[in-house]
């Protein structure tokens, strides 16, 4: 996938599902900083930075300048710093730019489980907050369909479905899909 589109999808789901863009963008550079972290043994220290302005994803690894390297991982010595940088001196952190092709799908997988979980509980709470604001009102709502006595319902102007179970309905009333139902919630 181009970063363009990437980045062109999270603008939708803003959009449709009302989720923040923002709050997304920090659970997916968790999520990859966990899957290049994992796809390295947690050996290395790393950060992924997603920039929606230049629509650019980049890993960036750290190392700690040392006289003796002990850690490859972790250390870098001097004399390697100062080839990249003059001014390095011993307990600075070199900050490296790291291929992002080098996740692999076992890793990817796993950055796409946390984030797949964490747009479900943002998608749970914007349901929640928008239920919240029209709590004690009386809301038009769509009948969507019918499982074994439940009703679910679409609610006007929303994404939210609602739930009428059997001991919320009046006996002997009968629903339709599609039917407009007044619900209190």
């Amino acid at each position: 996938m181009v970063n363009k589109d990437f980045f062109q999808a999270l603008d939708e789901l803003e959009t449709e599902k009302k989720i923040n863009k923002e709050q997304l963008i920090e659970t997916l550079e968790a999520a990859l900083t966990s899957a290049y972290k994992k796809e390295y043994k947690e050996a290395r220290s790393a950060q992924v930075k997603l920039n929606p302005e230049k629509c650019t994803i980049k890993i960036y690894s750290y190392k700690t300048v040392v006289e003796t390297v002990e850690d490859s991982d972790k250390e870098i010595s001097l004399e390697d710093a100062k080839k990249i940088k003059a001014s390095y001196k011993v307990g600075d952190i070199v900050s490296q730019e790291e291929n992002t092709k080098d996740i692999g799908r076992i890793a990817a997988q796993t950055a796409k489980q946390v984030v797949v979980q964490k747009l479900k509980e943002m998608e749970r709470q914007v349901a929640l907050d928008e239920l919240s604001e029209k709590e004690d009102e009386l809301l038009t709502t769509v009948v969507k369909r019918i499982e074994q006595n439940v009703v679910y319902v679409q609610i006007a102007g929303s994404h939210t479905e609602g739930v009428m179970l059997e001991s919320d309905q009046i006996p002997g009333e009968k629903f339709h899909v599609n039917d407009r139902v007044k619900v209190y919630v």
